[in-house]
């Protein structure tokens, strides 16, 4: 009776926890079904508002007139069809105060205080974009539960042109999944945030300050041994945590397993005494075949629950207990001063499969081989992920941190080194410091995995803590050398703008400073976007060809010298648009004196008035071209026309001296012979005796 008693509650007990196991993976799968729906349509906005070229170009140009508010509007329901769960979508134009709406619920044009729908801009003067808390809005007469998503436009600009604002339908998205997964009618389904107040729920009409009492957990209603003779009810809740948007998603079940049971039972206690007979008869056959034919496979599947443990306790998923412990030294650890040290080899490849692992591991198999017990090391080598090793080696002989770090060091750059170079450059070693204590591990397996947020930074496939590790200083954007750089490039000083490229690129490189590759790729997309639109009015074609390699570049060096490209063209087109604009304006100075210089009155006041340019820039002109004075210049052109007229006999000295330019002809004489040495008149006649 005891037997058939255990065998009743073993079999309710089975059905429980196969009812438990399916509510967690139901409201798991809804849950990743509600992270992949909403990070699609933010990454769709977030792209469309840094790369959707004719949304920035018509925001930019937008001039309030029909033709331009009905393109605007082709570009918002576009936007709504490129997904299903995007319910509505506005655009605010701040220059215009105008919000344009896909709604029907509000004017599709209005202005921002005439717009129904002003909460979903409330923070736009401190963000450039944001989410707001699922909230309802009345649409079509009927309230629609919705998430509203906000970015500025263009995404990367500190002076924001307009902000875009997509809704997406919780209604249709929260119906969608409970058709998709079936959810039965004893389920209720709801969504709390991390103050534990409802946010989404079955009825819309729940008020968005309901808040729970505690935070929901995981849990049935059926724990002890009556419960589970005496109660056939059974409350199944299931709690899935989604970090990515920081909510709880509640699924809640109530089941009679008395039907169950009772329909099952029977069967269930036929199947369990046929299976007694079975079981005594041949459990000798039994015995001596799991001794001889399943020895192998158990040993593998003990080896493989000892690489799991060691996963969970290096990715902090374990408690280390002291049996857990016993479990995991396994001989390793018996050394009282021991250190440890972790190496993990992650893979860039996204196509990776957990085959193609096995061959990486294989080799690496060979190259830790190398080092082994004689040298005072242990070294144990787990599967963290499809994509990445962890290298777990214990130093047993090494005193001294330093002599530690240094062999730890050396470990990595063999590994790297004896990875085959065709596979180098998408392979990156996170290496952490030292620790005394095996209950440090999991710590240096996360500072493993901070490392491959530097990779930039370290501008290598090595990448040591220590590098960083003391680092203090947070990254600000400098917004000044951004306006130094646009300056000079306004002004085509090459030299210049390199050199301000130069700090602002070395700025990553600082000892003290600790920045993240994501901040160094959206600070160079920053100073990009910027000098674009510096110079967007120039008549040269320049396309963004840096944006799509910045976000695959391995190193600072790269971001800068694409960069630098753009900032060269364009002051390569300054520097010759103004030697062309220089050469046109040094010919026309010189032309017009050419037509000029036999005028009595001709001065630099009278050239600089006729060619709306400065007096000192005229004479510059000629300082440059000639080498002298304007005085001398015009004297010099005088003199050589009266050489000229002085062959004719027919003209007196003061004629030629009033058609050349002189008022008086003793001035004339005296300037021609301080240029020539002679006075007119013995010119002429050295002329006549030639």
């Amino acid at each position: 009776m005891i037997s058939f008693v255990l065998f009743y509650i073993s079999s309710k007990n089975s059905y429980i926890q196969q009812l438990e196991s399916s509510n967690e993976n139901l409201i798991k799968q809804i849950g990743f079904s509600y992270e992949m729906v909403l990070s699609n349509v933010k990454n769709c906005i977030y792209k469309t508002a840094l790369t959707d070229v004719n949304l920035l170009e018509l925001v930019q140009k937008y001039d309030n007139s029909v033709d331009c508010k009905n393109t605007m509007f082709k570009n918002l329901y576009s936007i709504i069809l490129s997904n299903e769960y995007i319910q509505s979508a506005y655009l605010y134009i701040l220059d215009y105060d105008l919000v344009l709406s896909t709604s029907n619920n509000t004017e599709k044009i209005s202005s921002f205080e005439n717009f129904s729908d002003k909460d979903a801009f409330c923070m736009i003067d401190n963000k450039t974009y944001y989410s707001l808390e699922p909230r309802i809005i009345e649409y079509n007469g009927t309230k629609k539960q919705i998430l509203s998503i906000v970015s500025s436009v263009p995404l990367y600009d500190q002076h924001h042109i307009a902000f875009l604002v997509v809704n997406v339908d919780l209604d249709k998205l929260r119906y969608n999944m409970i058709v998709k997964f079936t959810k039965d009618q004893n389920m209720r389904f709801y969504i709390v945030n991390n103050q534990n107040s409802i946010i989404i729920a079955e009825n819309i009409n729940i008020s968005p300050d309901h808040v729970l009492g505690v935070s929901p957990v995981s849990k049935n209603s059926q724990k002890s041994l009556w419960d589970n003779i005496f109660h056939s009810n059974v409350d199944i809740t299931s709690v899935y945590y989604s970090k990515p948007l920081k909510w709880k998603f509640v699924l809640e079940n109530s089941i009679d397993t008395s039907a169950y049971v009772s329909t099952n039972f029977a069967e269930r206690l036929t199947w369990f005494i046929s299976a007694s007979i079975c079981l005594s008869i041949v459990s000798l056959f039994v015995l001596i075949l799991v001794i001889t034919a399943f020895t192998k496979p158990v040993n593998k599947m003990a080896v493989k629950y000892n690489e799991n443990l060691w996963r969970d306790f290096i990715t902090d998923n374990l408690y280390l207990n002291d049996e857990m412990k016993e479990q995991l030294i396994d001989g390793w650890f018996k050394t009282s001063n021991a250190k440890f040290g972790t190496i993990v080899l992650h893979f860039e490849d996204k196509t990776l499969q957990y085959t193609s692992l096995d061959y990486y591991r294989s080799a690496l198999t060979g190259i830790v081989g190398m080092f082994n017990e004689k040298d005072g090391l242990k070294i144990k080598l787990i599967t963290t992920a499809k994509n990445s090793i962890a290298i777990i080696v214990c130093y047993l002989n090494f005193y001294s941190l330093k002599s530690c770090e240094e062999q730890h060091m050396k470990i990595a750059e063999t590994i790297y080194t004896g990875i085959d170079s065709t596979h180098r450059h998408m392979i990156y070693l996170g290496i952490s410091t030292i620790k005394d204590h095996i209950n440090l591990i999991p710590a240096s397996y996360r500072e493993c995995i901070e490392m491959f947020k530097y990779k930039l930074t370290c501008g290598s496939h090595l990448l040591p803590f220590s590098i960083i590790r003391d680092r203090k200083e947070s990254y600000k954007y400098p917004l000044h050398l951004e306006k130094q750089l646009l300056n000079n490039l306004s002004a085509g000083n090459l030299e210049a703008c390199k050199l301000i490229s130069e700090e602002f690129f070395r700025m990553f490189t600082n000892p003290n400073l600790k920045v993240e590759d994501n901040e160094i790729i959206s600070s160079a997309f920053y100073l990009e976007n910027s000098i674009l639109k510096n110079t967007r009015n120039l008549p040269i074609s320049l396309e963004d060809t840096a944006g799509a390699n910045i976000s695959n570049a391995q190193t600072i060096d790269e971001i800068k010298v694409l960069i630098d490209n753009i900032i060269e063209e364009v002051c390569l087109y300054i520097a010759k648009r103004d030697s062309d604009e220089k050469k046109k304006l040094y010919d026309m100075v010189l032309d017009y004196i050419d037509k000029n210089y036999t005028q009595p009155d001709i001065s630099l006041n009278k050239i600089a008035d006729a060619l709306k340019i400065s007096r000192n820039f005229v004479s510059k002109i000629i300082s440059e071209t000639a080498g002298i004075s304007f005085t001398d210049y015009i004297n010099g052109k005088r003199i050589t026309h009266a050489k000229e007229m002085l062959q004719d006999k027919a003209k007196t000295i003061k004629d030629i001296a009033e058609e050349v330019g002189f008022n008086y002809s003793y001035y004339f004489i005296k300037i021609f012979k301080s240029i020539e040495g002679i006075t007119p008149g013995e010119y002429r006649n050295s002329i006549s005796n030639y």
